[in-house]
């Protein structure tokens, strides 16, 4: 099985990534802009490229990191066997078969030299394009004329008034697809062969779960409407993407795509080859799993690769919970907050937490916006998970780190404390070098202004940074208690 090759690969022991997080966190920040007043500029600066913003170092390191680790694998056979399936994705990328030069030039030759080579062809192209291994019917029939030139040009029209339309656009797709696959298994191995990672993203995930119902069960909002029972229940039922589940949907996919590669490789005509390659059936892929990302489909929450990279030796507990738990706990706050037409959810809500995140948004736009900015209803699930998850995971990173909050970190050019980085990562999350805009058919806010509303309702900021009540970020406040 290929999953058992794979295992072989990683078996051997990984280490991590070797980037140093607080070093690309102060690459990104700009001097020339007082925290207090726009803290996204200031941590993001727009006049970096696009390769430096943090999560895309990190992104771009983890997928180095996962391609070495196959290059330096003991089995150079499977390694080469991917690399070629790899580079025949590519070349079906980019093929044409509306051009039928090739299929003409090779007919030709056969039918002139070897007239059983050129029957093999015909076969196999009835098998492919009829379902017929006989031989009594369609193009088989071509092999009666003895005109070379002229069952060659019967054959190419043939195939083009037979194939079905689009049998470029399908090859393009599938193949896509297979490389999607083999991408993702990659990518799970990677984790399981760093399962010290998984451990820990598990154990922040059940953390912050319980830190969750553990806030639910204080929120006036909830207490009063006595939905904190409900909303218990609900989150008792959340659980993490099981990756073991994961590797083995992914390894029944691309074992039986390899299978369906195989198979095409044993006809003997090269154009039935390349029709086979293209028809072969794999199922649709999401990569997102590799991108920066993460999802709540209720029961599962999914922490994609890249976060739970973070997770290493390299990293700090205050980047840790500003970037992972943040995202976990935006997560979490869509078991609370979501939209009346969601039927996983119930709207526990109360209109007074819809009015006052709403208008912490409407107001930081008035302040911060770089272009388009507005905020309408489609947005709030989104808005309302961003506060509260971003105070759901400050309180959860003070409960257990109360006494090192603000000591000082040494050895960098900046004067670090745990709660600085903490912030710093939160607006990494988000950090765009292009100007932060709101789309009409995007749900989520402009980037800019989802980290300064979110920390604007978090009290400690303007402590931790010594920020005036005149200050953008304060004056952008729009009530004075947390929604």
């Amino acid at each position: 099985m290929l999953f058992l090759f794979f295992l072989l690969i990683f078996k051997d022991g990984v280490d991590s990534m070797q980037l140093d997080m607080v070093k690309l966190i102060e690459e990104n920040i700009d001097d020339t802009i007082d925290p207090c007043d726009d803290f996204y500029r200031h941590a993001c600066r727009k006049d970096q490229s696009r390769g430096s913003t943090f999560f895309y170092v990190i992104q771009r390191s983890f997928w180095k990191e996962m391609n070495d680790l196959m290059r330096s694998g003991k089995n150079e056979d499977l390694f080469r066997k991917i690399e070629k399936l790899e580079n025949l994705i590519s070349s079906l990328k980019s093929d044409s078969f509306d051009d039928t030069s090739a299929v003409r030039f090779e007919y030709m030759e056969k039918c002139i030299n070897n007239k059983t080579r050129a029957r093999e062809m015909l076969l196999e192209l009835n098998k492919l394009i009829y379902n017929n291994e006989n031989g009594d019917c369609c193009f088989t029939n071509i092999d009666f004329d003895t005109n070379c030139e002229r069952s060659a040009t019967n054959l190419v029209n043939g195939l083009k008034e037979h194939l079905v339309n689009g049998l470029e656009m399908e090859a393009r797709e599938n193949w896509k697809n297979f490389l999607g696959y083999l991408n993702n298994f990659k990518a799970y191995l990677w984790l399981q062969a760093n399962n010290d990672l998984v451990i820990r993203s598990r154990e922040m995930f059940t953390m912050l779960r319980d830190d969750f119902m553990e806030s639910v069960e204080q929120t006036p909002w909830l207490i009063n409407s006595d939905s904190v029972k409900a909303v218990i229940e609900i989150s008792n039922q959340l659980k993490l993407v099981d990756t073991e589940l994961v590797i083995d949907f992914n390894q029944n996919q691309v074992d039986a795509s390899i299978q369906e590669y195989n198979d095409c490789h044993l006809f003997t005509s090269e154009t039935a080859r390349k029709y086979c390659y293209a028809t072969i059936k794999v199922p649709e892929t999401d990569e997102n799993w590799n991108s920066i990302n993460a999802f709540n489909f209720h029961p599962y929450l999914s922490l994609n690769n890249p976060f739970i990279a973070i997770l290493s030796s390299n990293s700090t507990p205050a980047i840790e919970y500003g970037s992972v738990g943040y995202v976990l706990g935006h997560e979490f706050g869509h078991t609370l907050i979501k939209t009346k037409s969601d039927h996983m959810f119930i709207p526990y809500f109360s209109e007074q937490v819809k009015t006052c995140v709403q208008n912490q948004f409407n107001k930081s736009c008035s302040f911060f916006k770089e272009g388009l900015c507005h905020t309408g209803d489609y947005q709030f699930d989104e808005n309302g998970a961003d506060i509260f998850g971003g105070q759901l995971v400050y309180e959860a990173f003070k409960k257990r780190h109360s006494c090192s909050v603000n000591k000082s970190i040494r050895g960098y050019e900046y004067c670090w404390t745990p709660a600085k980085l903490f912030f710093y990562s939160m607006a990494a999350v988000d950090c765009h070098r292009e100007d932060s805009v709101s789309w009409m058919d995007d749900p989520h806010h402009a980037p800019k202004i989802r980290v300064n509303a979110v920390l604007a309702q978090i009290p400690d900021f303007a402590e931790v940074f010594q920020c005036d009540a005149k200050s953008n970020m304060m004056q952008s406040r729009s009530v004075s208690f947390i929604c």
